[in-house]
């Protein structure tokens, strides 16, 4: 299994402790916050979002890995936290 990385612009702990709330309300475990790196990391299993997941009726890996994706994304968005996306990095390393 992999796990799922976010570039997350924190400031203060605040910002962090925010990200760390509303992935628990969404009932996901195993995450790594990091203020210093501004990243999130989250390590993927079976259980996250299983039940969204059999009611998608997705069934391939990739499905699957893009679904939980973008149901993390858009579960740190909600706190107002802006999400660097890698394809934003390498433009802004242009």
């Amino acid at each position: 299994m992999s796990n799922f990385e976010f570039n997350v612009v924190m400031s203060c702990g605040g910002c962090s402790k925010a990200v760390g709330k509303a992935l628990e309300k969404a009932e996901v475990s195993d995450v790594d916050i990091s203020l210093e790196k501004q990243s999130v990391v989250i390590e993927d299993s079976p259980a996250l979002f299983s039940d969204e997941v059999k009611e998608a009726g997705l069934t391939t890996d990739k499905e699957i890995y893009d679904f939980k994706y973008n149901k993390l994304l858009e579960t740190i968005k909600k706190t107002g936290k802006k999400v660097v996306l890698p394809e934003e990095k390498t433009a802004e390393a242009a």
